[in-house]
């Protein structure tokens, strides 16, 4: 369980962050119990991710029924919030910093918080075409730059490594949300 004063300092560590402050890192809870606190973060996405779906939803006569084209959503939700962290154990300990990915992943978890709420909305009124697509893709585009600018902090800082090991990381991520979706999208 999180208590408010957790949660208040957790957010003020992202909003730190945000601001390009390392000393964001100070006001998250960079332990194993605060590391499955921070999936909290995925809780609190849910609902937008699941409105996107349904709002994404397509019947078609060759595609899944409502029910399975959601439990196959529901799939790819866990496992975009599961797959990057267990491969970053292995990346972790190839980079000899094992010791430091309660911090980096606690912290990737709540900046996703942000990328989530700009991100989300966006394709939601998208997809209900209240913004055009080329309107929308480029405001995703906006939005994945920013991603990549601030993942690359986070994971610099908090892993403590190269700029460009940092990307890398970042880019092994967004690599595999890419991987996920395409495996869903296969599934269904």
């Amino acid at each position: 369980m999180m208590s408010a004063r957790q949660l208040a300092s957790a957010l003020y560590g992202v909003w730190l962050l945000l601001r390009w402050d390392a000393g964001g890192f100070n006001y998250i809870d960079r332990t194993f119990g605060g590391f499955w606190r921070s999936y909290l973060v995925a809780i609190a996405l849910g609902p937008v991710y699941f409105a996107h779906s349904i709002v994404a939803f397509q019947p078609s006569k060759t595609g899944p029924a409502f029910g399975l084209y959601m439990a196959t959503e529901s799939i790819a939700y866990v496992m975009s919030w599961t797959v990057f962290p267990f491969v970053m154990i292995t990346v972790a300990r190839s980079l000899d910093r094992d010791s430091r990915y309660f911090e980096y992943m606690v912290a990737y978890n709540w900046f996703q918080l942000a990328v989530g709420l700009v991100a989300l909305p966006i394709t939601i009124l998208t997809d209900m075409q209240l913004i055009v697509p080329e309107s929308g893709a480029f405001l995703n585009l906006v939005v994945l730059a920013a991603f990549f600018a601030y993942g690359t902090f986070i994971a610099r800082t908090a892993l403590d490594i190269t700029a460009v090991t940092a990307v890398g990381v970042v880019f092994l991520d967004f690599i595999l949300s890419l991987i996920v979706r395409q495996v869903v999208t296969l599934a269904s």
